[in-house]
């Protein structure tokens, strides 16, 4: 299975980090953040992950 990484932002800096390895604040505050076509994107990569 391939992972999803999501951009985590701590201050001013940012890293990219496994969706698996984050806690419900890291993915909450990532998902607040993207637009409806970004949540379309991430949605089909669930989807087609094998």
């Amino acid at each position: 299975m391939r992972g999803i990484s999501i951009t985590i932002k701590k201050g001013e800096n940012s890293y990219n980090k496994d969706m698996m390895d984050t806690n419900y604040e890291e993915r909450l505050t990532w998902y607040n953040a993207l637009s409806k076509g970004q949540i379309i994107s991430v949605l089909e990569q669930f989807v087609t992950n094998k």
